[in-house]
Parts: structure tokens; C-alpha cells; sequence
């Protein structure tokens, strides 16, 4: 290995500390038919400690699957058999299946609702046994617990095996749960499982806001906007802190933007350019770089997302173009994305594996511009809106980009947005270099355009005495809020000039303002020409009326036959 190349010093083997990684951290309690593992204190050590001795022995005695201290991996749902046997002295009475959906901070299972109660093990005592740590006959019970075919939680977004969303977002298994009669978990006994024919994440991408530049230069990264991937390690923060003997992160209140638990330390992070995309490799520090840890909300799981920047190294050689590596230590028993990764990324604690995205930079003499951004971050779907940006230098034309978010059909022309549905797009705006300045992009951005409203007339048929003074009809209007103006009309006899022609008589209109998906009854005052017809003709034949609904922004007018029964 090329000397060049960054490396991680004085980390333990991950695997080495994953007893460290499974002490007590749930309450394992059954009330009626309901399975809850409950959080314990989120107290830290400053320091790793030494592992406690194992409470059981476990192995895959049927199926696919291979236990390898706390992981089992490679199990099969309904064939897989796994066994533990287990010191009697701890008292081990139930062994569940749990999701980890909740426990991605910590490793624990730690959701309530997260388990399924349909599926539980029970353990016997032996009197022969001796393949438990305690090693003595009378000492050990045994479970063999058969992986469920399916399973089932309160919770559910708790599944196992995790869906391709839920491992692209970090999710990477479920565990094994082992409890006392007493219904609490014995310290050690959990154990993290991956599934045969797991999905594999896929490997995340990164967009660079500069491709050329000058050695020395400022290069801001974030994920693609069509990365659906995650950083592979992201999801164990708590493993993160105890290898590098700091505290562990507070739970947080909330996740998303500004919420979440916090990010990846910067010692599990490693950047890298190759000439050519090849070795020797010239290191570039990852201080400047962040990628978020994922977090659940109990409703969504928060991918984890990579922002920051990354400082060209002096050394670059102008007019070369380097392949950049940036580069996560992987904490989790999924293998890395990349088989060249110890080359690309450097080395590692024995057995452990980086995960990696790259892109390419030009070194390049010139001017690099200040930072651009897209302003433009709302509209509404159907109306072309006109992208802004600020920022970038120089003369250069700023085209853009769009991408699919949750909107369908996103484009842009002739600077403006547009999408076939409502949602969100991504955008990223690009200004060309000119005889200063060296060209740039902005950081993709998310556009939210709203959805059109759809109003709608509920009313099939309403009933109007001689003696009414308003006809109520109900109206809707969704998936956006709307307002316009209720209005009814009917064809009747009237006389004319002694004659009886068909004519029509406006019954009234009425304005009237809506939220989103809300029905509404709307009162029109009817009309001193309609009051008057039907004292004056009580007794006629039901009428069909003409309801319309008119302006609202961006709907042509609505209009529905209601019948009036008299």
C-alpha cells in the first residue's frame, strides 16, 4: 500500500468491540399480548471498556446463516434455525425477533411496537448440557428459535428483513433478543442479523459544485440529486463514539433539517486524489466534510446525507484530472460497495471495509467564482416558474438542470420550471466560465410546487320550498386550498309579453373560500326573481339547475346539473 494514503489510526477492530457495542440498552417487558422493548439511560463511556463475558453461545444449527460473535449473518425467514444456549444462572425465559427500525443510533432495539409478539422462543433447562459459557452440566438452557416466516409489529414500518428503502436509508437488519423470565433482558444477549437475499445498498453518489479549479481551491459536495443511497456506517453513532471513547450522542427531539444525531465523526472519514484515477493516492483533509446520521421519528426514516467541502490539495498538477474518493469506514457487517476500496480509500483495521463515492476534478489555472445558488424554491404546478439565482461571478450564461423529486415530469425551459405533477424537484443551475473566471454549479436544490386546486360540487339534489330563501349546496376543494364564486341557475317558463317563453332564471351566486380536502355547504341567497317564481308556482315539477363553480385560479370553470325537488 502506497505510503500517500490516508489512513485510520488507532481505532480498534470494529469487530472486536461489538460486545462492547450490545450491553443492556433495552427492557425487554410483556404486558397481556404486548411485547415493548424500552430505551435504558443513554449514559456514556468516556472510554472503551473491556467486554463483558458472553451470557450464551449461539450458532446456526439449520438453513442458511453464520454466527460470527454478536452478528448473525445470512439468515433465511422460515428456514433458519438458530440456537442459544445460555447460562441458566441468568434465568433466559423468551427469545423474540425484533426490528432495529428505532435502534439505529444505538444498535438496541429500542421502539416499542418494534417486536413481534406472535413469534416468541422459550428455553429449556438441561442437566447434561455443558456448551454454554458457564460450561457446567445444570448450568445452561437452550433455545432453538426457528426465524419467522413473516413478521409482524405494532409499529408498521418495523419489518424483517428491511426493505430496499429502508437499507438504502441505513437500516441494515433486525436482532435476536434474549430475556429473563422476568421479563428483562439479559446483558450481552442481543444479536444483530442480516438476511440472505437482503437487498445490498447501493452505492451513494456525490455532486461537486466546481470540476475545475487551481490546487488550493474549495470544491462544496453533496449528495447527487438522484442519490437514493446511504453511507453505509452512518446508522450507529453510539458504535462510532465508543470506538473513539467519547460520549454518545443525546437522543433527539426531532429529525429531518436541523434535528437528527448530529454527524459522522470526522476519524471515520478519508478523502483522496488519484492522477488518472490512479495510484499513489494524494490525501486531502475530510475536516471540512459532513454526512448526517440517519434518524427515526417512529413515522420516517431520515436518510443520512453528505454536505461540506473538500480542499484541493497544493500539489495538483495543472491541466490533470483526479478521480476524488471520499471516503466512510463501514461499521456495519455489509460488505463495502467498492472491492477496490482499500486502494481508493486506504487501510484499515483488520477485517473492516470502507464505503466510498467519487467524482472528477480538473486542476486548472483561472478564477473560481463565489458560491451560487438557486433562490427559486416554491410555485405552483402548472404555472412555468422562473428560476433565480444568486451568486456565481463572471459572465458566463447560467443554464439549469432539473430532476424528478417527488413531482413527475420536471424540466426547464428557457429558465423556467415546470411538472406534469405536484411535488418536488431538483435543481441545480450551472454558470459557464468565461476569460476570468472558472465555471460553477450550485448545490442541488429541492423546488416544492404546489398542487392546483380541484374544486368540485358534492350536491346531487336539494330541496326548496315555496317559501326558501337560500339554496345550500356542498362544494370541495382539493388537493390545494381555492376560493371563487358559487353560482346557480334554471331553465323555466316565464311570461313575455303575455307568452310563456323558456327562459333563464338565476337562482344567486355566492363566494366562498376553502382549505385543502375540505367539503364545504356553500348558502346562496336566492335571487327576488327566484323567491317570487316559487311562491308563485309551489306546486311545479322538480327543477334541474345549473351550479357552477368559476374563478379559481388556474381551474376552468366547473359545472354540475343539480336537481331541485320542490
Amino acid at each position: 500500500m502506497k505510503s500517500s494514503i490516508r489512513t485510520i489510526s488507532g481505532l480498534p477492530t470494529i469487530r472486536s468491540i461489538a460486545a462492547m457495542l450490545l450491553t443492556p440498552v433495552a427492557l425487554l417487558t410483556i404486558v397481556a399480548a404486548s411485547l415493548a422493548v424500552a430505551p435504558a439511560s443513554a449514559s456514556a463511556q468516556s472510554t472503551p471498556r473491556a467486554a463483558a463475558a458472553a451470557p450464551c453461545k449461539v450458532s446456526v444449527t439449520s438453513g442458511t446463516g453464520v454466527a460470527v460473535g454478536s452478528f448473525i449473518i445470512g439468515v433465511s425467514a422460515g428456514t433458519t434455525k438458530v440456537t442459544l444456549d445460555c447460562n441458566v444462572s441468568t434465568s433466559p425465559g423468551i427469545v423474540v425477533e425484533a426490528s432495529m427500525l428505532s435502534g439505529v443510533p444505538t444498535m438496541g432495539v429500542s421502539l416499542t411496537g418494534g417486536v413481534d409478539t406472535g413469534a416468541l422462543g422459550t428455553f429449556t433447562a438441561s442437566a447434561t448440557d455443558t456448551g454454554c459459557p458457564a460450561g457446567t452440566a445444570g448450568s445452561c438452557s437452550i433455545s432453538v428459535f426457528t426465524i419467522p416466516a413473516s413478521f409482524t409489529a405494532t409499529d408498521s414500518n418495523a419489518v424483517c428483513a428491511p426493505s430496499q428503502a429502508q437499507v438504502n436509508a441505513g437500516l441494515f437488519g433486525c436482532a435476536l433478543v434474549v430475556a429473563t423470565a422476568a421479563q428483562a433482558q439479559i446483558p450481552g444477549a442481543q444479536y444483530l442479523m442480516t438476511y440472505a437475499g437482503e437487498p445490498t445498498p447501493k452505492a451513494p453518489t456525490i455532486t461537486p459544485t466546481v470540476t475545475t479549479g487551481p490546487a488550493g481551491s474549495t470544491i462544496t459536495v453533496s449528495d447527487a440529486a438522484a442519490n437514493t443511497a446511504y453511507w453505509w456506517g452512518n446508522g450507529l453513532p453510539l458504535s462510532q463514539a465508543t470506538v473513539l471513547g467519547t460520549a454518545a450522542p443525546i437522543a433527539p427531539s426531532t429529525c429531518g433539517t436541523g434535528g437528527g444525531y448530529g454527524t459522522v465523526p470526522s476519524p471515520f472519514l478519508a478523502v483522496n486524489f488519484f492522477a488518472g484515477g490512479k495510484a499513489p493516492a494524494i490525501p486531502a483533509s475530510a475536516s471540512g466534510l459532513s454526512i448526517s446520521n440517519n434518524c427515526y421519528d417512529g413515522k420516517t426514516l431520515y436518510a443520512p446525507a453528505l454536505s461540506g467541502t473538500i480542499t484541493a490539495p497544493a500539489s495538483l498538477t495543472t491541466g490533470t484530472t483526479y478521480t476524488v474518493y471520499v471516503c466512510e469506514l463501514n461499521l456495519t457487517p455489509i460488505a463495502s460497495n467498492d472491492a477496490a476500496a482499500a486502494t481508493n480509500c486506504g487501510p484499515l483495521p483488520a477485517g473492516e471495509s470502507w464505503v466510498d463515492a467519487s467524482f472528477n476534478f480538473t486542476a486548472a489555472t483561472g478564477t473560481p467564482q463565489s458560491a451560487l445558488s438557486v433562490t427559486s424554491t416554491t410555485g405552483t404546478q402548472g404555472t412555468p416558474l422562473t428560476l433565480v439565482t444568486s451568486g456565481g461571478s463572471g459572465t458566463g450564461v447560467i443554464t439549469f438542470a432539473a430532476m424528478d423529486g417527488t413531482a413527475t415530469g420536471c424540466s426547464v425551459t428557457s429558465g423556467a420550471l415546470s411538472a406534469t405533477t405536484a411535488g418536488t424537484c431538483v435543481v441545480t443551475a450551472t454558470k459557464a466560465a468565461d476569460t476570468t473566471y472558472l465555471a460553477a454549479s450550485s448545490t442541488p436544490i429541492t423546488v416544492a410546487l404546489a398542487a392546483l386546486p380541484a374544486p368540485k360540487i358534492i350536491t346531487n339534489r336539494a330541496t326548496l320550498a315555496g317559501t326558501a330563501k337560500t339554496l345550500a349546496i356542498s362544494v370541495t376543494c382539493g388537493p390545494a386550498a381555492c376560493s371563487g364564486s358559487l353560482s346557480a341557475s334554471v331553465k323555466v317558463k316565464l311570461p313575455v309579453r303575455g307568452t310563456l317563453k323558456l327562459e333563464t332564471l338565476k337562482l344567486g351566486s355566492k363566494s366562498f373560500s376553502l382549505a385543502a380536502n375540505v367539503t364545504k355547504s356553500v348558502s346562496i341567497s336566492l335571487s327576488a326573481a327566484a323567491r317570487s317564481y316559487l311562491r308563485a308556482n309551489p306546486k311545479h315539477p322538480t327543477l334541474s339547475a345549473t351550479v357552477s363553480i368559476t374563478g379559481v385560479k388556474g381551474v376552468s370553470s366547473v359545472t354540475k346539473r343539480v336537481s331541485l325537488l320542490k
